[in-house]
């Protein structure tokens, strides 16, 4: 069987120091799984570079209001192949070892799935939940 074609979906809105650190990640999964693509919805046109820069393809909208926005980009991932769609924030960060878990789910063709674990990081104290 085939590898699930996956594609990663994200707005995104200011903060370009910690986007910057979910489109890192985002490059090494796609490198990691090799039918794996991203769409971000941007807002702003700083952000092009950065999208750039790690391989991300994106559309622009407006930021408000933000389902309009959201809206707009999933339009424009529905003209794409995918069998999976994952939603993240521009803010999130994910382990290449969540594909443990979600590629059994794939390979059997589960409507949909996700986790239900989370960490919460403040990046200025470290402090965890």
């Amino acid at each position: 069987m085939q590898e699930p074609k996956i594609l990663f979906f994200l707005c995104v809105w200011r903060r370009p120091e910690i986007t910057e650190l979910c489109f890192m990640g985002l490059k090494r999964l796609m490198k990691h799984n090799g039918n794996a693509k991203s769409l971000a919805v941007i807002s702003e046109k700083s952000m092009i570079p950065l999208c750039k820069t790690y391989g991300i393809d994106f559309v622009e909208h407006e930021n408000e209001p933000l389902g309009k926005k959201k809206n707009f980009g999933l339009d424009e991932a529905m003209k794409r192949e995918w069998d999976y769609l994952i939603e993240l924030g521009s803010d999130d960060l994910i382990l290449n070892d969540i594909f443990d878990l979600y590629k059994p789910l794939m390979k059997e063709g589960a409507d949909y799935f996700g986790s239900d674990a989370v960490f919460y990081i403040d990046a200025i104290s470290g402090e965890c939940r």
